[in-house]
């Protein structure tokens, strides 16, 4: 059996042309099992099984970490729909996860829709002017759908600003914002 053709049986996505940088596809169902595993993630603590949901969401957090660095470094990266700041203004709205891409990592934050960003920024949560959070850099939207209204998302982000617990590998930028939109409600 040739390559090709394991790819082929696994079910394995092989693009024949380059993507459009305005709609790359969910490949490898990444959004799906990111929406799945924090669903997961919620019902358990819902259910009582307080502790078991918040392994999940460690290995959650640890997923995304990982998966921030290969995004990164990734060719991939180049097609995405990109945006200067002052395009952002226009598009983005009120509630969505944006990005932007450093040397080895993806920075991320959340949009209030009025030109700011939540995010974590040198060990605290804080907020920022889109220019500043970009620092220079082109700005991306995180396509995904939220469990919470864009007003809920903004709060979420909201109730957690200058909290201090940064952790690269499980509490970072990428959590934060995944939180402020897929996250367990807190009582």
């Amino acid at each position: 059996m040739s390559l090709f053709d394991l790819f082929l049986s696994k079910g394995t996505y092989i693009p024949t042309t380059v993507p459009s940088r305005r709609n790359i596809p969910d490949i490898d169902g990444k959004k799906e099992r990111r929406e799945s595993s924090r669903a997961i993630e919620r019902t358990l603590k819902n259910v009582g099984l307080e502790k078991i949901g918040k392994a999940v969401e460690v290995v959650n957090n640890v997923g995304d970490s990982l998966e921030n660095v290969n995004e990164a470094t990734s060719i991939l990266r180049f097609f995405k729909r990109k945006m200067s700041v002052d395009e952002a203004k226009h598009i983005l709205k009120k509630g969505d996860h944006v990005g932007v891409h450093r040397s080895v990592y993806s920075h991320h934050g959340i949009y209030d829709g009025d030109g700011w960003v939540y995010e974590y920024n040198e060990g605290s949560i804080r907020i920022n002017s889109l220019e500043d959070f970009a620092d220079g850099s082109d700005i991306y939207r995180v396509e995904y759908d939220a469990v919470y209204t864009k007003d809920e998302i903004v709060d979420r982000a909201r109730s957690r600003l200058f909290e201090e617990d940064y952790n690269v590998v499980i509490n970072n930028c990428e959590h934060f914002a995944v939180w402020c939109r897929l996250g367990e409600k807190s009582e």
